[in-house]
């Protein structure tokens, strides 16, 4: 499913992969613990989304010592293309 122009497609993959990469790639270097993390966690969801469910995200909570904060966006599983603006100024 096509969502948003094709422009639009191409400027939030320019945003998002480099960010995506970056993560996969600072997983690979994080130190294992065995508790929560010290920093700030942003946990994003889509309100509409039938996979994975505010329940689902706020299970991250456990996992930060520091601020943890859920937002659920307009949309679905794809809520980053469907509420690419939100999404982005959330970041």
């Amino acid at each position: 499913q096509q969502y948003g122009s094709a422009s639009l497609q191409t400027e939030i993959k320019a945003h998002l992969l480099p960010l995506l990469k970056r993560d996969v790639q600072s997983l690979w270097h994080f130190p294992k613990t065995s508790g929560p993390v010290s920093v700030q966690l942003l946990a994003l969801g889509g309100r509409e989304d039938p996979m994975v469910k505010e329940p689902d995200l706020d299970g991250w909570r456990p996992y930060t010592e520091k601020e943890f904060r859920l937002e659920m966006l307009p949309g679905g599983h794809f809520y980053t293309w469907e509420s690419a603006a939100a999404f982005e100024r959330l970041l």
